[in-house]
């Protein structure tokens, strides 16, 4: 047998990074998620792991995926607790992205299933931990090509937390935090929704705490609540504050709260959680204010990968692509097309980078044939599963948007939501009137939510046609609170549909695509698609579909 790897959890420590010391085998196992299983021909590793940019490139496995292949990975981790009352305390396990179609296994027994490659997703562990000896943590992921647009990688690419939490707490993602701003004064509203978890009512305060700049400037204690066991409660606190700063471009001024359960007096849960404080306002005719000053979104459409390194969501690697489209004018980012690591929403949030939070690509139809993409769940009932957040009546589209809202409900960076992008492109158009229901589903699984954020989505329909059901989606997107997105669009067009849907804010959201090969220098002739698959590098080649 292979050598254990063990993580100690430690009462006082309520978040503990997860990433070190799993094991990994790329391929079929069945019974990899057994406690006693054999796992000496597994690899040892550290997460993020991207399983796919490790293996060998093939002109014989399909292009969107880079060549690359994806497969079955199985990954597994042994632990032990160390100084935790189990009838006082809860552990769960966060995932920020895994792609795709993980299994999660505590001590042989699942936990449930997660499709999606994109959205955040835990499990509480509690019930099956036990106190002493190994515990066991299997996940078994599914990748099979073709699933994708662009190269999704594959595996545990982003980071993975375990939470030890009292049973009396402020919940996975903690409060939500809403203001309204009358020039430098806010009136803000703290929305803490407790759990109680034991198994006798409790009666408790919530503590917040306002910092800026490392100085305590705010502190607000509720009076006493009681409540009873197997009970959430929803507790609204609310305070106002003179003088603030905001968060802009140029200076992204953050505030900390810090939100605690007091219970006899004693902290027993707390968040930590920054925040941003901005006025947005948008307008037909004159487009956005930010803060009162109006901007152009000066923008890229970003893919989530990090080139050579693959899918690894590693921070030096975002904060390095933030900085250069800081330098070179950007600010903003649209994430192409699917939701960002948590990592790269706070990197955005400290430098100053709007971003568009773009949840879906396609919806109920899978496009260029990618017969593996997320389509193939859109509208599955998650039925039996012990997905945090999620219910058996609920849909996998359903619980991946909504928790990535909660996730980064309070997130200055984000001012808009993109339900979708090129919806009907590379579709073979058969479900094309039902759409704008699908839509309608959308936008009210977003409202429930987050009712404050701007809705959007990506059409580059309209830039050649009007079609009546991708009209009626746009329609909605633009009435709910949102904006319409233009794909490839010409000038003249822009002129048209403003004319003809005046009510409509318009914005540019993608409008030119960048197809060289690195390294190529012998050639300097535009073929789109050449027979070794390279391009020239002298910056020549050009996409058919672009507008500049």
């Amino acid at each position: 047998m292979s050598e254990k790897s063990y993580t100690n959890f430690i009462n006082s420590d309520s978040k503990q990074n997860f990433n070190k010391n799993w094991k990994f085998y790329l391929g079929d196992q069945p019974g990899a998620h057994l406690p006693n299983f054999d796992d000496s021909d597994f690899t040892n590793i550290n997460l993020p792991h991207d399983y796919s940019i490790d293996q060998d490139f093939s002109p014989y496995f399909e292009a969107e995926s880079a060549y690359k292949p994806g497969g079955v990975g199985n990954y597994r981790k042994s632990f032990v607790l160390d100084d935790i009352n189990l009838e006082e305390k809860q552990v769960f396990i966060y995932f920020d992205g895994v792609y795709q179609n993980s299994n999660t296994y505590i001590n042989g027994e699942k936990l449930g299933f997660n499709p999606y490659g994109y959205n955040p997703f835990a499990y509480e562990l509690t019930p099956y931990l036990k106190k002493d000896g190994e515990n066991l943590i299997a996940i078994r992921c599914n990748h099979q090509v073709p699933s994708s647009r662009w190269y999704s990688g594959s595996g545990i690419y982003r980071s993975v937390d375990i939470l030890v939490k009292d049973r009396l707490n402020l919940g996975l993602y903690g409060p939500k935090i809403d203001y309204e701003i009358d020039d430098k004064d806010a009136k803000i509203n703290v929305k803490a929704e407790v759990s109680n978890n034991y198994k006798d009512a409790k009666t408790f305060k919530i503590k917040h705490s306002l910092y800026f700049q490392n100085k305590l400037i705010k502190e607000l204690t509720s009076e006493e609540f009681t409540i009873d066991p197997a009970c959430k409660n929803n507790i609204d606190l609310s305070f106002e504050l003179d003088n603030i700063s905001l968060w802009d471009l140029d200076k992204p001024n953050l505030y900390q709260l810090k939100s605690e359960i007091l219970l006899d007096g004693v902290s027993i849960d707390e968040n930590l959680e920054d925040i941003g404080f901005r006025s947005l306002e948008k307008d037909p005719q004159k487009g956005i204010s930010l803060n009162g000053k109006n901007i152009k979104i000066k923008g890229v459409c970003l893919h989530h990968d990090n080139g050579a390194l693959g899918a690894c969501d590693y921070r030096s690697a975002l904060e390095y692509k933030v900085n250069i489209l800081k330098d070179m004018g950007a600010n903003t980012i649209r994430l192409s097309h699917n939701p960002a690591s948590k990592t790269l929403i706070d990197i955005c949030n400290k430098k100053g980078m709007l971003v568009v939070s773009e949840i879906f690509d396609g919806w109920i139809l899978d496009k260029n044939n990618n017969y593996n993409d997320f389509s193939a769940y859109f509208e599955k009932e998650i039925d039996q599963s012990k997905l945090l957040g999620a219910n058996p009546n609920m849909t996998f589209a359903e619980f991946s948007l909504k928790e990535v809202l909660k996730r980064d409900y309070n997130s200055p960076a984000i001012f808009m939501i993109s339900i979708g992008n090129e919806i009907m492109e590379g579709t073979d158009w058969s479900s094309l009137s039902r759409y704008p229901d699908v839509c309608d589903k959308l936008i009210k699984w977003a409202r429930e939510v987050d009712s404050n954020r701007w809705l959007t989505i990506g059409d580059n329909i309209i830039r050649y046609d009007y079609v009546d059901e991708l009209i009626e989606v746009d329609d909605k997107v633009n009435k709910a609170s949102g904006m319409v997105g233009l794909n490839y669009t010409e000038g003249g067009r822009y002129d048209k549909i403003h004319k003809d849907y005046p009510d409509w804010v318009l914005w540019s959201s993608e409008t030119a695509s960048n197809i060289n090969s690195r390294s190529v220098y012998d050639r300097f002739e535009l073929d789109y698609l050449p027979k070794d698959r390279k391009l020239s590098s002298y910056d020549t080649s050009k996409v058919a579909w672009g507008s500049h």
